[in-house]
């Protein structure tokens, strides 16, 4: 009985101690298996990729958003889903890979050992001979190997036969290397390790595509903007262009203020911002003297670009007017520049700019020294400023062109680690000004919004959460390219925010520190005419407004027709401007480039 009991109870004892052992087994699991729920979830929660804390409506400037897709410009839209092909007239005996590397195979169409090429380098192009290269040196080419080209511009003409006929000639530019001393290297073109993050020396790349709005990169560049957001690039929604064209765009971001534009006043008479503050007209400023921000960059051995895709020999970034400048460089304004490689290219094509031209996508060829100089300098101190002007600067549709190769060399970058130490902008001048959407709401609405994306580095936006929130922030604020040449100078400097000491001649605000919801016009240092702060307007004022507008355009009518000669337009213009008050009705008159001219009445902007 008692053996019974005692078996009864070590049974009993035994269950207890099993059932408990597998509670605490199963509890164990549970925990270890919600653990790495929790883990998971932590995770997912800790990492998300950051978002503004602002909003557009939050800002007192009215700042009108549209749609990338707005009904009113879908008869100027055109989206090819594939690439057209460009027939290449030359027989294909030379291959250039991504990275610039060449290749050089002989053609079974052309006599064994009868075919060789060589290589010339191209220089020249500077004032007073700004229209014309020169070609240097003459060096062969190896055969049925890979080989690089040691200069940034160069010709590559292949002979073939006893006749000597060329049967290939192409420009290229390529980044040299100034410590190899060949201007024809074996091989291909070794890659170097990027450096680590250091503020005091941060790479800077920039990379312009003329007439490109922020809508209509998105519409137009899926692909790269699918890219840009896995990179966590920071777009500016409310950034506004200052003026009209490229150089008053572009000279506020680049450059430190021209010291002709300091005689000048701030405000106009009527109270606002004075173009002439920015850049003159009359003043034909030697672009030698400009105070160009990589020049300080240079001084502490930053390695230099500046290529600019020119669209005319005549033509280029500060080469024109005559009235705004001296024709052009004396002396290269770095240490890598491409104007001879531009003037061959539309010396050959006779002033014709191209999207395909014998086999090549040109808006790739002009884009290259922007991709090669940033991965080739991924090891060193850098500053690269690239402007594409001939593909989008009369067809914003041309943009898709170019989509595929941004997006693919951005991953390149990216899987590299080749920006580890670089702050890169995509950006435009400003949208689309010849195109036939700036006849619409929209279309005058992209006209003044550039595309402007920013990249920083994954270490910086560590180092610096504040800062990098603040940017994100700011990106639905009323910015203007004034603030992004103060955050270029944060870069430079090595101070980010408000670590650095605010100038007393600075005319923006760092994107680093705060911007208010309260900017106007006047405080963005936007020209009026160009401002996209929509006024209020009273019951009263409307009706006003209607009746002027429709004798303005009455009176429009009936003095012009299509013959209307650009002067007698102007002399028009100004007759019926003496009929308003001045603060009523204003002329803009753009460049010679275009035939049409500004008109805001009631703060309105029409073009006419």
């Amino acid at each position: 009985m008692r053996l019974t009991r005692s078996c009864t109870s070590v049974a009993k004892v035994f269950l207890v101690v099993s059932l408990l052992s597998t509670i605490y087994k199963f509890w164990g699991k549970k925990q270890e298996i919600l653990g790495k729920l929790l883990l998971i979830e932590v995770k997912t929660i800790s990492s998300p990729k950051p978002a503004s804390t602002t909003h557009m409506l939050e800002n007192s400037c009215k700042f009108p958003t549209i749609s990338s897709a707005d009904e009113s410009l879908k008869k100027y839209i055109k989206l090819n889903k594939t690439q057209k092909a460009c027939p290449n007239p030359y027989l294909q005996v030379m291959t250039k890979d991504e990275m610039g590397n060449f290749y050089f195979a002989e053609s079974k169409e052309i006599t064994k050992n009868s075919m060789q090429c060589y290589m010339s380098e191209l220089g020249g192009a500077l004032r007073p001979k700004a229209l014309r290269f020169t070609k240097n040196g003459r060096f062969l080419l190896p055969k049925n190997d890979w080989f690089w080209v040691n200069a940034d511009n160069f010709l590559i003409t292949c002979y073939g036969n006893a006749n000597l006929s060329t049967i290939f000639r192409r420009q290229f530019m390529g980044v040299t290397d100034t410590t190899v001393q060949r201007k024809v290297v074996p091989g291909k073109r070794p890659l170097p390790n990027p450096r680590q993050f250091d503020l005091s020396s941060l790479s800077i790349s920039m990379l312009v595509l003329d007439s490109t709005s922020r809508t209509q990169f998105l519409r137009h560049a899926p692909k790269t903007v699918k890219k840009m957001n896995d990179m966590e690039f920071v777009i500016l929604n409310g950034y506004n262009k200052v003026g009209d064209n490229s150089n008053v765009n572009l000279l506020p971001i680049i450059a430190h203020q021209l010291a002709v534009t300091k005689s000048y006043p701030l405000l106009t008479k009527d109270g606002q911002i004075e173009l002439a503050k920015i850049l003159p007209i009359n003043a034909s400023i030697d672009p030698d003297t400009i105070d160009f921000i990589w020049k300080e960059m240079k001084a502490r051995g930053c390695e230099t670009l500046f290529n600019d895709d020119i669209m005319h020999r005549s033509r280029g970034i500060l080469h024109y007017p005559a009235k705004y400048f001296l024709p052009g460089f004396s002396r290269p304004p770095a240490d890598h520049y491409y104007r001879p490689f531009y003037t061959n290219f539309y010396t050959e094509t006779e002033n014709h700019w191209k999207i395909c031209y014998e086999g090549r996508q040109m808006p790739e060829e002009f884009a290259d020294p922007w991709f090669h100089f940033t991965r080739f300098t991924a090891d060193r101190y850098a500053f690269g400023f690239n402007f594409i002007t001939s593909m989008t600067h009369d067809d914003p549709n041309n943009l898709q062109v170019i989509d595929e190769y941004l997006a693919k060399r951005l991953e390149l970058l990216d899987n590299a680690d080749a920006l580890e130490n670089t702050v890169l902008l995509i950006m435009g001048d400003h949208g689309q000004r010849l195109n036939g959407a700036t006849q619409t709401f929209a279309g005058r609405i992209e006209e003044r919004t550039p595309l402007m994306a920013i990249y920083l580095p994954k270490r910086l936006r560590e180092l610096f959460p504040e800062e990098s929130q603040t940017l994100l922030d700011n990106s639905n604020r009323f910015t203007s390219n004034f603030d992004v040449h103060e955050m270029l100078l944060d870069f430079i400097e090595g101070k980010i925010g408000d670590k650095r000491k605010r100038r007393d001649d600075a005319r923006g605000t760092s994107l680093f520190l705060p911007i208010p919801s309260t900017r106007s016009c006047l405080e963005n240092n936007v020209v009026e005419v160009f401002c996209l702060c929509q006024p209020e307007i009273s019951q009263q004022l409307i009706k006003d407004m209607k009746r002027k507008v429709k004798y303005t355009f009455g009176f429009i009518e009936a003095h012009c027709s299509m013959k209307t000669t650009r002067d007698e337009k102007l002399s028009i213009l100004f007759r019926l401007k003496h009929r308003f008050n001045s603060n009523e009705f204003s002329i803009t008159i753009p460049p010679l480039i275009r035939d049409s001219q500004n008109v805001t009445l009631f703060g309105l902007n029409f073009c006419f």
